[in-house]
């Protein structure tokens, strides 16, 4: 008898064993699951002024630059701080998006360090290398190069230290002459 009583004893005290341990892991993992998505970095970007172009004034070698200028504000939502690393600039020639380059205002160097809950400003500009003449006066120059498509479009890549990229796309129209 004495033994019977023992063995049911031994087996319930390791269903409620096992029962505890179950339970103390389904809410480990509630609360991280709960937890963790309050914790993800979360990046606003929104772009702040119309896309401004301007071409170089004279050629490097048989190409110049034609500059697309905007600025963003970049919001850290997030309790947690973030930093942008780098930008890259794509444009859309023939249906295809092409790499090109990028230069940011002397005022906002890279990295840029993002605070939590805080918004900083970015002045950035879309480079595009292009084989020819740039434009022969200053309102030409204020202009995309006639060798660009009329709509152009322009997509910036942002590298976050959160490790997702934040693509912001965005279009210039030529003024028609």
């Amino acid at each position: 008898m004495y033994l019977l009583a023992f063995s049911v004893s031994e087996n319930l005290m390791n269903i409620l064993s096992l029962s505890g341990s179950i339970v103390a892991a389904i809410l480990s993992a509630f609360i991280f699951f709960r937890t963790s998505n309050k914790e993800r970095p979360r990046i606003l970007i929104r772009q702040t002024s119309k896309v401004q172009p301007a071409q170089d004034v004279w050629k490097t070698g048989e190409v110049f630059r034609n500059y697309f200028e905007t600025s963003f504000i970049i919001a850290n939502q997030s309790s947690l701080p973030n930093a942008l690393l780098g930008v890259k600039s794509f444009f859309q020639i023939d249906g295809k998006w092409v790499e090109d380059d990028i230069m940011t205002a002397e005022k906002t160097p890279l990295p840029q360090n993002i605070q939590p809950l805080c918004t900083v400003p970015f002045q950035v500009s879309a480079v595009k290398w292009i084989e020819g003449e740039p434009g022969k006066d200053n309102a030409e120059r204020a202009e995309s190069h006639p060798s660009l498509p009329d709509n152009l479009k322009i997509r910036l890549q942002f590298e976050m230290l959160s490790g997702k990229p934040v693509n912001v796309d965005m279009e210039y129209q030529r003024k028609a002459k």
